[in-house]
């Protein structure tokens, strides 16, 4: 029998393949609707300044409302919603002032919460000296803080407050642990406490001893030591002027006398107002 020329070839065709074929075209058809959605909801974010131009115009209060209203429930149903604020690095940082410069609340779009903003806020937190703040999406909130390291604890209009190495004010209120700093006195005092706490720190055996730094005529620094010692430094070479009188103290234990104040403000030249016996008046020794 011969073949019909007519007829056209038939291909033997595996159903298995056509069943996974159906199934990949369904899986895409099914997705697309997620895909729209979100597609719409980027363009609605992006669209944020034209949105805002016809707010300011007061031309369409009710399509920036409504537009809103579409991007938060598409945000929604899409799970892409604040969930989680995570928080690391922070120990002295109130938790009070922390969410209030977020300002975000949990069911907020996550799309709309910009972690640039919030940064620059946080950075206004005394504690805060550095801060990553990140979207991690879906739902996270992700923020690494570096905080703030007291320094000092300055006085001023009979009020205590915290302050770091470059003066800046960390808080207005004084914790415990933080009791035993060292007390700067004077209105320029946080300006000029940089130097001053380099200066304590180069003579460690003498900076045990120190109380308190009162500016004297936004020029020089008096400094009380814990035993009630009076030392006046010059406004030139304070530095210099510190490290002779911690040669003396080393050499001669001069601080152990019954001493009440040291002059160092002349070059070259010590004045040692000392105690004398009850009743009788004290005198100044030069060397």
């Amino acid at each position: 029998m011969k073949p019909d020329i007519n007829q056209k070839p038939t291909k033997n065709i595996d159903d298995s393949k056509t069943s996974g074929m159906r199934r990949a075209i369904m899986v895409r058809l099914k997705a697309k609707p997620m895909l729209i959605a979100i597609a719409a909801l980027v363009a609605i974010m992006s669209c944020g300044a034209g949105i805002t131009v016809i707010y300011a115009m007061d031309a369409g209060k009710s399509v920036f409302a409504n537009i809103e209203k579409i991007s938060h429930d598409i945000a929604a149903a899409l799970g892409l919603t604040v969930s989680e604020v995570l928080v690391t690095g922070r120990i002295e940082t109130p938790r009070s002032k922390l969410l209030a410069a977020l300002d975000v609340r949990r069911g907020d779009p996550i799309l709309g919460f910009d972690p640039h903003k919030a940064r620059e806020k946080l950075l206004n937190i005394g504690w805060i000296a550095n801060v990553e703040v990140q979207r991690r999406l879906p739902n996270i909130i992700f923020i690494r803080i570096t905080e703030q390291k007291p320094a000092a604890i300055w006085q001023h209009n009979g009020q205590f407050k915290l302050i770091g190495r470059d003066g800046v004010i960390i808080s207005d209120q004084v914790i415990s642990r933080y009791k035993d700093l060292k007390i700067l006195v004077g209105e320029d005092a946080p300006s000029n406490a940089a130097a001053l706490i380099k200066m304590l720190e180069n003579e460690r055996d003498l900076l045990l001893w120190v109380s308190h730094a009162t500016r004297v005529g936004a020029r020089r620094w008096n400094i009380l030591l814990k035993q009630g010692i009076d030392i006046q430094l010059p406004a030139e070479s304070p530095s210099k002027a510190w490290k002779y009188l911690a040669d003396l103290q080393r050499e001669y234990q001069l601080l152990q006398q019954r001493i009440r104040a040291i002059d160092l403000r002349v070059p070259n030249r010590l004045t040692i107002q000392i105690f004398e016996k009850p009743g009788a008046l004290s005198t100044g020794e030069e060397t």
